[in-house]
């Protein structure tokens, strides 16, 4: 959003204005580049055909930057690159996070605000409760596949619990592992994702696993239409995901692809 506001400090003053003293704004921004080679290469675009070939967009903002010059304290923060590859492109560089309007906290007593759950990014929660047979079934399909850190997160599972993820109806669920659990080497994005079938044969949704300070985090179920429940784990095949290296995932004959039954 931010990247094509002509007046970035105006319409985060407004954002400020109109949200409560406590408040989070949940963002998903593109900006700046990590490197010196990327910001010039997200200069000269901006000073030429990018802004009029992308509906006003700007590459080389700083939305992390304009939200705490805007007085917001940005509670939670993770940076990545989406699409991910070998070549570095000047959209990939994006920042996932939580800002807080200072002044008293109105969450309420039963946990995070609505826009903390559409990000996935919630603390323990007091009604959390056990991963039901689908949601576990999903998440044994998925981490039955070789990377890095799903040793680990394997032996996270008979401890984690699950809250409500996203207010559309779908599957999706927020998963909390206990602090002292051993972390995983790993982070952001699970390198596999899951194809849900639908009972003509055809993708119907997706399944995501996101990883944060080496716990499980998030299980994802977007879908290509209405909100889609949780899939039964036979209803879901599995591959690479965008952010997955080459030969990063081995998956077992059981869970590949496109593999009847």
């Amino acid at each position: 959003m931010l990247c094509s506001l002509p007046d970035r400090p105006r319409a985060l003053a407004e954002i400020v204005r109109v949200l409560r003293p406590g408040g989070l704004l949940a963002f998903l921004e593109h900006g700046r580049g990590e490197t010196r080679g990327l910001r010039v290469v997200q200069r000269v675009a901006d000073a030429t055909l990018w802004p009029m070939l992308a509906g006003g967009c700007h590459l080389a903002g700083d939305p992390v930057g304009d939200l705490e010059a805007a007085g917001f304290e940005v509670t939670r923060l993770r940076r990545f690159r989406f699409p991910d590859g070998w070549v570095n492109r000047p959209v990939a560089p994006h920042a996932l996070g939580l800002a807080r309007r200072p002044g008293p906290d109105h969450r309420s007593r039963s946990g995070w605000s609505a826009s903390a759950r559409l990000v996935g990014m919630a603390a323990a929660h007091p009604a959390s409760r056990p991963l039901t047979t689908t949601e576990r079934g999903l998440l044994d399909a998925l981490l039955s596949h070789d990377f890095p850190g799903a040793p680990e997160l394997r032996a996270q599972l008979s401890r984690t619990t699950a809250t409500l993820g996203c207010s559309c109806g779908c599957g999706t669920v927020d998963l909390h592992v206990p602090a002292d659990a051993a972390p995983a080497p790993a982070g952001g994005a699970a390198p596999v994702e899951g194809t849900v079938v639908g009972p003509d044969g055809r993708p119907v949704g997706g399944v995501l696993l996101f990883v944060e300070d080496g716990r499980l985090a998030r299980l994802d179920i977007s879908s290509h239409g209405d909100p889609l429940p949780a899939p039964e784990p036979d209803r879901v095949t599995w591959g690479r995901t965008a952010w997955a290296g080459e030969d990063t995932v081995r998956r077992p004959a059981r869970f590949r692809r496109g593999r009847p039954g």
